[in-house]
Formats: C-alpha cells, sequence, structure tokens
C-alpha cells in the first residue's frame, strides 16, 4: 500500500512544542507591547517573557516585525476558528459572515490601536493574506462563494487587513462593533463584484449599526 507516511509520536511531538513554542512568544509580544509599547519592547524582551531562548526566536520569526504580523494574523486564525467550532458544537450550520467579522473584531479590538495599525500595514506589505486559511475561510462565507478561488482568497485577506488598519487610524473610540461593521460593509462590496448586491445574512439593519 503506498501513500504519504504518517508523523510517528516524536516528530508530532516536536510538532506540538514548535507550535506551543510559538504561541507563547506571540502571547507575550501582546502582553509586552500592550503594557509597554512596541518600539520600547525588544526580541530579548520578548523571549524573558515567553521563557524562550532567543535562538528560538529567530528559528520561528525572522524578525520582530515578522511577529507583529503572526500576532495579527493568529487573531484571525482564531476568529474563523472559534465560530466554525462554535457552529459544529450547536449543530449550526455554514457559520455566517456577520458571526466571523464580530469574532475577528472581538479579538482584534481590546489590542492597542496603534499596534493593530502597524500589524495591519506590515501584513499588507508582506503579503500575508494571500492564501491564509483565514481569508479563504471567510471567502468562503461570502453570498454566493461556492468553491474559493486563489485569487479571491488574496483579494479577501487584503480587504480584511486594509479595513482594520484604516480602522486603526481613525481618531474613533475604539468599537468593536464599529469595526465589525466595516468589515462587513467592506467584504458585501467585494461580494457584489459585477453582479449587484447580494444579501448579507443576519438581522435585517444590523450591518448598518451604529457603534456601542
Amino acid at each position: 500500500m503506498t501513500g504519504t507516511a504518517r508523523p510517528g509520536p516524536r516528530a508530532l511531538l516536536i510538532q506540538d512544542r514548535s507550535r506551543a513554542t510559538r504561541r507563547r512568544l506571540v502571547d507575550a509580544a501582546a502582553a509586552r507591547w500592550t503594557a509597554d509599547g512596541y518600539d520600547e519592547v525588544s526580541v530579548a524582551d520578548v523571549c524573558a517573557t515567553a521563557g524562550v531562548a532567543k535562538g528560538s526566536f529567530y528559528f520561528h520569526f525572522r524578525s520582530k516585525e515578522d511577529l507583529v504580523v503572526e500576532l495579527l494574523t493568529t487573531a484571525l486564525r482564531d476568529a474563523t476558528t472559534d465560530v466554525a467550532t462554535a457552529g459544529a458544537g450547536t449543530g449550526a450550520e455554514t457559520p455566517s459572515l456577520r458571526a466571523v467579522t464580530a469574532a475577528v473584531a472581538e479579538q482584534v479590538a481590546p489590542l492597542p490601536r496603534s499596534l493593530v495599525g502597524r500589524a495591519a500595514a506590515e501584513a499588507l506589505r508582506s503579503g500575508a493574506g494571500d492564501g491564509a486559511p483565514w481569508a479563504t475561510a471567510i471567502a468562503s462565507l461570502l453570498p454566493g462563494a461556492g468553491a474559493v478561488a486563489p485569487d479571491t482568497g488574496a483579494v479577501v485577506g487584503a480587504v480584511v487587513l486594509d479595513t482594520i488598519r484604516g480602522w486603526a487610524a481613525t481618531d474613533a473610540p475604539v468599537r468593536r462593533r464599529g469595526l465589525a461593521a466595516a468589515l462587513l460593509a467592506r467584504l458585501g462590496l467585494v461580494a457584489r463584484g459585477p453582479a449587484g448586491p447580494p444579501a448579507i445574512s443576519g438581522p435585517a439593519g444590523a450591518a448598518s449599526g451604529g457603534t456601542r
């Protein structure tokens, strides 16, 4: 019988430890940057907080800029995963675009806006949304999406990151609902394309709701 060999227990353990180390670095960076600011916290500071050797940091990330991108993309992955998991747990159908945009706002809005803006700008510069699983997951929820073409996922990734960057740059008070509404509106424009405006699932009028 042919096929790709499955990784053995030792390989799986190494993979799990690697993912855990990477997540510790992201969580430590979020805590330190929130408390002290991005520019004031070095890679060595993040490593000390995470309890990770500096050499291990550079195994996972090329630079501090890579880490700030990972902070944002981790939030986006967590948002799409959380909604999918919640839907599966309740027997619900495919998660709605509205639920995902709300989950993204829930993950992103508590972070300092200056940090979010920097992360979104770096993510756009590096093409972090191109073909990313979180972008493809969101693209699949566009009305009438069907199978998601690679270029659609890339467009959605760029739109989400650009919307987050724009939201972070505003002077208005931080509002999770405001970010969710902005994402829903921008993604609605992507979904319309040349075919006209499809309906976005959810309560009528909720997409245009104000901030809270």
